[in-house]
């Protein structure tokens, strides 16, 4: 939009050097406008997501008897729904459980990284970046500065060089909190012992029981990721950690707070 702008800005406007200094140094000036190189590869890892997780519900859910009666083009507008939103807003027009256990493992795998391309990306350009400029004064005069985000904030302090990549930003925002997460799951486990033991569902031909271990892995990445999706318990309209004991309810709020600070 910016480049656009530019581009039809008469050459002789002054407010052309303020589009070209958003340009060549945006995050100094916004949050969420990254320079060329990172903006596309945030474009492709999006698209790809789109893309993958659309063709999945459709091979998983292709001939199952949910559809039945519907168009394809009906289906393939859910797919394309489920997939924009369940990474991130929680939201889908058709129980997830419908699709079976490869769509549910994808969708949870998703809102494990939820928002992370877009964090990441933001982080990896927040760092220490030399960037040397003429001035356009008489003396044309360069100096060396450190390009800082809207905040004020370098990173120099924190970071060294080998951090900035958007490869060392990835790994330390996806593994930053995996053992508490490992931990908390497995006191949430220790508290729902009972209901794993009553839980008879299986013999209800469901590809899972009602009350399983995929189905409280699935809300702990769902708060994790601050999504919200979930695969309720025996079709109520509450979530699933509505049938857990409150000290799980609590654990799994810590790991919401987690989601939502990391």
């Amino acid at each position: 939009v910016i480049a656009t702008g530019c581009w039809f800005i008469s050459r002789s406007d002054h407010d052309t050097q303020a589009y070209q200094f958003i340009l060549e140094y945006p995050r100094r000036c916004y949050t969420h406008i990254f320079p060329g190189r990172e903006t596309r590869w945030l474009f492709f890892v999006l698209v790809t997501f789109l893309v993958v997780q659309t063709a999945v519900i459709l091979w998983q859910s292709a001939g199952a008897e949910f559809w039945q009666g519907i168009s394809f083009s009906t289906h393939f507008a859910n797919a394309v729904f489920l997939a924009l939103s369940a990474r991130t807003a929680g939201l889908s027009s058709v129980d997830p459980q419908l699709f079976g256990i490869p769509v549910v493992y994808m969708l949870m795998v998703c809102m494990y990284i939820s928002t992370s391309p877009t964090v990441v990306t933001m982080r990896s350009t927040v760092v220490s970046r030399k960037t040397t400029f003429s001035s356009r004064a008489a003396d044309a005069r360069k100096s060396s500065v450190a390009e800082c985000d809207i905040t004020g904030k370098t990173g120099i302090e924190h970071h060294s060089a080998d951090d900035s990549t958007i490869r060392s930003q990835t790994r330390r925002y996806m593994t930053q909190d995996v053992t508490i997460l490992v931990v908390l799951v497995f006191f949430i486990l220790c508290f729902e012992r009972q209901h794993f033991q009553n839980d008879h569902s299986w013999t209800q031909g469901r590809d899972w029981a009602e009350f399983s271990f995929l189905k409280v892995c699935f809300e702990v990445c769902s708060a994790y990721g601050t999504v919200g999706l979930s695969l309720a318990y025996l079709d109520g309209a509450a979530s699933f950690s509505a049938a857990w004991t409150r000290p799980s309810q609590v654990l799994l709020m810590v790991i919401m707070f987690m989601g939502r600070l990391r």
